[in-house]
């Protein structure tokens, strides 16, 4: 679709040098968009396999054969992460921790995740 969009502005400007460059353009938001947004099929996925294993890196080893080649080795280093420096994750937070485990130089994405491991750091308390 968004090809389509290209091919009909190049045509309209009739340059068809600036269809290679819109292209690119989207390409290039689509790639940010992963960075900011973990699709809802990896976010299903990954939550899966953490509540089936009872962890997010054997859960990720789980559904690693589900998931799509360029997005594995992110994907792990995420599961690696949460389990890591966070302690764990749901379907309220994978979000914004991922959007946090993208952009670490962020203050944003260190405010975060120091919020959501005190929260399970209290969690585990519990137990």
């Amino acid at each position: 679709m968004l090809i389509t969009f290209c091919k009909i502005i190049a045509k309209k400007v009739s340059h068809v040098r600036y269809f290679s460059y819109i292209s690119t353009v989207i390409k290039t938001l689509n790639y940010m968009n992963t960075k900011l947004n973990l699709s809802e099929r990896n976010k299903d996925l990954l939550l899966m396999g953490a509540k089936t294993t009872g962890s997010f890196i054997d859960g990720y080893y789980y559904i690693e054969e589900s998931l799509y080649i360029d997005e594995s080795d992110s994907l792990c280093a995420f599961c690696k992460w949460i389990e890591n420096e966070i302690g764990g994750a749901g379907p309220i937070n994978i979000q914004d921790l991922w959007y946090a485990f993208n952009h670490p130089e962020e203050q944003f994405s260190k405010n975060v995740a120091k919020h959501w491991k005190e929260q399970m750091d209290k969690i585990k308390s519990y137990c």
